[in-house]
């Protein structure tokens, strides 16, 4: 049977972080969320978890706020401080961004919801920032030959598990085996059942956070999980190549998942040929 990873929708250095915290005992109150692939296969590119990106740089543009790098951990006190006493000047934002930590993304999302923000998408808007950033945009633009991309979320677990045919619990397993490793630890049954409970405990809170944001943006899930969904999830994998970073949809579907005001800046169709081919993302659209 093949083996499917996982696509996490944060950098794995954060992971190792609180991994590391688990497993010597440390209490992690406010852990990264959602976990790395397992098992993937030599055609599916995983991230590197020991390259760590910079941080997050932060500029204002006359109302426009310009952020360039990964949602990393304290990501949104940062854009907080870069933007102190002139939040009521600021209608726009405009990102370059791969992503990182869910609650970063969540906590700018309803920022920017809370003040009607349009985003503007300059070269990459993938995983956290798609998920909680671009959908809570008033108006969101697509610049030429730049990208929207997603590729899970906290709510992709028993997707991905039906998908392999094994439970959350023996996903979770899985991943700690096939990683513990990078992660600095030999493997060993006590670690690999810390792990789960770590994982399994603070789920409830992470998808409940994550599913009240969407209800307030009026964003379904689908979009986030779309490649896992039983329709898609065989066929995801099966059309997979060694660039396959996640997907992205056509204008006229992102509307069918709440996605809507949405504007291509680019020649022709969205996505670009050079986008789809420079960032690795299948296109899927719907029946």
């Amino acid at each position: 049977m093949t083996e499917y990873p996982m696509r996490p929708s944060l950098p794995w250095h954060a992971i190792s972080v609180s991994l590391a915290l688990l497993l010597l005992g440390a209490s992690c109150t406010n852990p990264a969320p959602t976990q790395p692939p397992t098992n993937a296969p030599e055609s599916i590119k995983v991230p590197d978890p020991l390259e760590e990106p910079p941080p997050a740089t932060f500029s204002i543009e006359g109302s426009t706020v310009v952020i360039v790098g990964p949602l990393d951990i304290g990501f949104y006190e940062r854009f907080l401080s870069a933007v102190r006493d002139r939040e009521d000047e600021i209608t726009t934002l405009r990102i370059n961004s791969g992503g990182g930590i869910t609650d970063e993304g969540i906590k700018l999302g309803a920022w920017m919801a809370e003040r009607n923000i349009d985003v503007v998408v300059d070269q990459l808007c993938f995983s956290s920032c798609a998920n909680y950033i671009f959908t809570a945009g008033r108006n969101k633009t697509i610049m030429a030959d730049s990208i929207v991309g997603w590729h899970g979320s906290e709510q992709q677990d028993e997707h991905i598990a039906r998908g392999l045919g094994i439970t959350v619990e023996e996903l979770h397993a899985r991943e700690y085996d096939e990683h513990a490793s990078e992660w600095g630890e030999t493997p060993t049954q006590e670690g690999r059942e810390n792990f789960v409970e770590f994982v399994l405990t603070r789920r409830p809170t992470a998808v409940g956070e994550e599913q009240a944001f969407l209800e307030k943006v009026g964003v379904s899930v689908d979009a986030l999980v779309y490649g896992f969904l039983p329709d898609q999830f065989e066929d995801y994998y099966a059309n997979a190549s060694p660039q396959t970073t996640g997907w992205t949809f056509p204008i006229e579907d992102m509307a069918s998942f709440g996605i809507d005001n949405v504007t291509y800046e680019g020649d022709g169709d969205y996505p670009s040929e050079r986008a789809k081919t420079e960032y690795g993302v299948i296109v899927f659209k719907l029946p």
